[in-house]
C-alpha cells in the first residue's frame, strides 16, 4: 500500500459522474493506483465496472471520497478480484446516505481479500442485487471492516445476500456506528457461510455479531470469535 504512486483525481467526469469507468473491458489489471473522487464535478462512484467487464483485477488500490460507492460492480461483470486495497470515506452525498457503501457488488464470483474498508457512509461492503438473484459465489476473506455506517449510525459492516457466498476470517469492529458485524440478508439468503470471523464490540451500542434474515435457508456460522 505504501508503494502507491499514481493518483487519479479528475476535476470532472464524462462518464456519468464516475471518476473511473470500466465498461466492456475484460481482464484489466489495475495496481497501486489511488482513485480520488473528491472533486465537485464527480457525482457518482470512484470506480464503476459494468457491461460484462469480466475478470477485472484490482490490487493495492485506494478508493476514496466518492459521492456514492467506492467501487460499484454491475451484475454482468463477474469473476473479478480486489485485494490489498484501502476503501474509505465514500458516500459523501448529503442525501440518502444509507445507499452508499465502500464496495457494492451485484455480480457473482468476486474475491475480495485483504482489504481495509472504513469510514464509509453505510456498509463496508454489500454483495447484493436489487430485484432478486445474484450475486453468488462471492468471497470476503481476511478483510478488516471498521467505522462504517457513518451516515446512518446503524446497520451492518458486511452484507452477503442470495446464495453460496462466503465470509472467511474477516475482522469486524462494531459499535458507535455500525451496530451489526455481518448480515446474511435479502433475496432469501441460502447456503451462505460465515467462518472464522473475529467480531468485536467497541462500546455498548452493538446489536448483533452475525444476523441471519428469518427467511434464510441452510446458512452456516462456524468457528468464530464474537
Amino acid at each position: 500500500i505504501n508503494s502507491r504512486q499514481v493518483i487519479i483525481k479528475p476535476a470532472s467526469s464524462s462518464t456519468g459522474g464516475h471518476a473511473v469507468l470500466l465498461s466492456g473491458k475484460s481482464y484489466v489489471w489495475l495496481e497501486g493506483i489511488v482513485i480520488d473522487a473528491s472533486e465537485p464535478g464527480l457525482t457518482a462512484d470512484a470506480l464503476k465496472i459494468q457491461t460484462s467487464s469480466i475478470g477485472v483485477k484490482l490490487t493495492d488500490m485506494e478508493l476514496r471520497y466518492a459521492t456514492n460507492q467506492g467501487l460499484l460492480v454491475s451484475v454482468t461483470s463477474t469473476g473479478g478480484t480486489i485485494t490489498g486495497s484501502y476503501i474509505h470515506h465514500n458516500g459523501t452525498s448529503a442525501v440518502t446516505k444509507t445507499l452508499w457503501h465502500g464496495i457494492y457488488i451485484e455480480a457473482s464470483n468476486w474475491l475480495v481479500e485483504g482489504n481495509e474498508l472504513a469510514w464509509n457512509s453505510q456498509m463496508g461492503m454489500q454483495m447484493y442485487k436489487s430485484g432478486g438473484g445474484n450475486p453468488s459465489g462471492g468471497i470476503s476473506r481476511r478483510n478488516y471492516y471498521h467505522d462504517n455506517c457513518q451516515g446512518s449510525h446503524t446497520g451492518s459492516n458486511l452484507v452477503l445476500s442470495y446464495q453460496g457466498n462466503l465470509s472467511d476470517r474477516d475482522v469486524v469492529v462494531i459499535g458507535d456506528e455500525c451496530t451489526t458485524g455481518i448480515s446474511l440478508a435479502n433475496n432469501t439468503p441460502t447456503n451462505n457461510i460465515v467462518r472464522h470471523a473475529s467480531i468485536y464490540c467497541s462500546d455498548g451500542s452493538c446489536s448483533y455479531g452475525v444476523s441471519i434474515q428469518s427467511t434464510g435457508v441452510n446458512n452456516t456460522v462456524q468457528n468464530g470469535v464474537i
